[in-house]
């Protein structure tokens, strides 16, 4: 690949890195009336979540990636619970199951939007990663942005590859 053909790249996954954090934003603004705030940004040269809860989805066509919402279990079932409107307490496992591939949609639908990419990216069905020791590993040559975001009941991270 050409220097001209990375920087090309680079700078498309930057600039659906700034949309994801909009979408972030937006979502989580709307949805559950949260005001989120994206604190850092980290690079990574794999794509690996270890995590409590999280969501996953896959972009695929002309613009391929993956993008995941992460974060402890306490943290996230109060976002879904704002989500649905339904208290913690009434939750039942296909609650949280649903709205942790929710949120990941929404987030990577409002992405994808932001950008521009109507047909040159389609998503793949939600998946949804509930545990006290799951891992998910995708195989990818592009890096990860792993994005910490501060809402008023806690921190939360979104994991992207694009």
């Amino acid at each position: 690949m050409s220097e001209n053909e990375n920087n090309k790249k680079l700078d498309i996954s930057q600039r659906l890195l700034e949309c994801m954090q909009l979408s972030v934003m937006d979502t989580l603004s709307t949805m559950a009336l949260l005001d989120t705030t994206p604190l850092d940004t980290k690079t990574s040269d794999i794509f690996n979540c270890s995590i409590q809860i999280g969501g996953l989805i896959h972009l695929y066509g002309k613009h391929e990636g993956m993008i995941a919402v992460l974060g402890e279990r306490s943290i996230m079932i109060e976002i879904i619970s704002k989500i649905i409107c339904l208290p913690i307490e009434e939750m039942v496992d296909d609650d949280i199951f649903d709205g942790m591939c929710e949120i990941v949609n929404m987030i990577a639908g409002g992405m994808k939007s932001k950008a521009g990419l109507k047909t040159n990216a389609k998503l793949a069905p939600p998946i949804a990663i509930i545990g006290s020791k799951c891992q998910a590993h995708w195989k990818t040559s592009r890096p990860t942005y792993i994005t910490t975001f501060q809402t008023e009941i806690g921190n939360f991270q979104v994991h992207t590859s694009v």
